[in-house]
Parts: structure tokens; C-alpha cells; sequence
């Protein structure tokens, strides 16, 4: 996702910058770092999630302070989790490797997904005129990991004034065994994360190729990333 003028910095002390001010930051275990979407400055410019609303995707991130994109702010003055789950809280579903969804419903109360059910709706709406992408996420399952989130169906509309709206539903779905050198993962060129696709057979792992960089879309994701293949481990001898 992108497009994040301004951020927020939660540690000892709240701070408002825009993200080309170059401001280095020190990394501490209890900070993290807020990503507002469009024009939005502060938690009351958001839109109140839905029932089952993902209201936060935090990014657990090897060199800078963990990144919280926020989508919406919960209901009734409920606190969305800004921070990663260790271990489960009961507000977190996984996406990826290193990030994961924040709820503002309790995830042990939701029911466990089935094959074939629509476990998480997307809807994104880009305005033309103002370049802004408003992205919520519904979910209606928990898909534990380890899992992936496969696109369903997509629908587009596109109306008079500009506006384009799009509504992207997911399964969640069992991850399967890759065949030998086959393509396994994307990995996230910012954040290094890997939306896993399957398993590599014995005697492989997934890694990525770092000379093939492609544009690819994922959950609540669409950018660069590395295409990682099933690879042989390094010889020991």
C-alpha cells in the first residue's frame, strides 16, 4: 500500500512528521510507527470499520521501527492493536510472514474458516481526482497460518464522477507441495516479507531471486516484489 504523507511515532512521547522531513529514528523495542492513508492526519479522519473490520496492519521490519498501516478506527472508542502479537492476543490474523491483521472483534469468538467460504473482503475506492485510495478489510473467519489467502473473485465498478470501487473476496486456503524448483513465494522488495504460495519438497527451501523482481498482487498488497523458487540447501561438503 502506499501513498502515506504523514506518520505517527509511539513510544515515550507521541510525535506528527511528514515522511520527507528525513528524520532518522532510534529503534526501541516499544515503538512503532503509524501509517495514515491519503489525506487522513489523525484517528478521527478515519472511517469506522464494519463488524469484523481489520483496522491495522503492522509490519515487523529487520532495520526501522515496526510499521502500523491503519484502515480504520474501531467502533465505541475501541483501541485498535498497533503492536505485533507474541503471543496471540486474540485481535491478530496473520498475513504474512511478518506482518499481521489487527481486528477490533476478539479472533477466539470468530469461527474458523471452511473450504470454499469467503474468509476477508476487500473494498478499495480511488477517487481521480484527489489520486486517494481508500482500502477496508472485512473478516469472517480466522485462517490460521499456516495457511494463504487465495482471490476468490474481483469486481470493478467504475462510476460517472471518477471514482473506481473494487471488491476483492478471499479464501483461505491450505498451503499445497510445490514441485521441485518451482515458484513458492513473493517476497516484499520494502519489507522483505513472504506471502508463501507452497511448501518445497524435501531436501529444498524457498529463497528468493533476487534478479527477478516483478510487480504482483497479494492481500492488501500490490507493488515490487522478488520471486522466490524452490531451491536446493547449500552444499556442506
Amino acid at each position: 500500500m502506499s501513498g502515506h504523507p504523514f506518520f505517527l511515532v509511539f513510544s515515550c512521547s507521541v510525535y506528527l512528521l511528514p515522511l520527507s522531513s528525513g528524520l532518522a529514528f532510534k529503534s526501541q523495542l516499544d515503538q512503532v510507527v503509524l501509517l495514515y492513508p491519503g489525506q487522513v492526519r489523525s484517528e478521527g479522519d478515519l472511517d469506522t470499520c464494519k463488524n469484523g473490520g481489520i483496522c491495522s496492519i503492522v509490519h515487523d521490519t529487520f532495520w526501522i521501527p515496526p510499521r502500523a498501516e491503519r484502515l480504520c478506527r474501531c467502533p465505541g472508542g475501541e483501541e485498535c492493536p498497533y503492536t505485533l502479537a507474541k503471543p496471540h492476543d486474540n485481535r491478530t490474523l496473520f498475513l504474512n510472514n511478518r506482518a499481521q491483521m489487527k481486528t477490533c472483534n476478539r479472533t477466539d469468538e470468530m469461527p474458523k474458516c471452511k473450504l470454499e467460504q469467503t474468509a476477508l473482503i476487500i473494498e478499495e475506492t480511488q477517487t481521480e481526482a484527489f489520486k486517494e485510495r481508500k482500502v477496508l478489510a472485512t473478516a469472517f473467519c480466522t485462517c490460521e497460518n499456516p495457511k494463504y489467502w487465495t482471490l476468490q473473485k474481483h469486481f470493478l465498478e467504475k462510476h460517472p464522477n471518477g471514482t473506481t470501487h473494487m471488491t476483492s473476496h478471499y479464501h483461505c486456503t491450505n498451503l499445497g507441495k510445490c514441485k521441485v524448483d518451482e515458484h513458492c513465494a513473493n517476497v516484499r522488495l520494502d519489507y522483505y516479507s513472504t506471502y508463501q504460495h507452497c511448501l518445497c519438497p524435501k531436501g529444498q527451501q524457498c529463497l528468493a531471486n533476487k534478479s527477478m523482481v516483478t510487480n504482483v498482487t497479494e492481500l492488501l498488497f500490490s507493488g515490487l516484489a522478488y520471486r522466490a523458487y524452490c531451491s536446493p540447501f547449500p552444499s556442506t561438503e
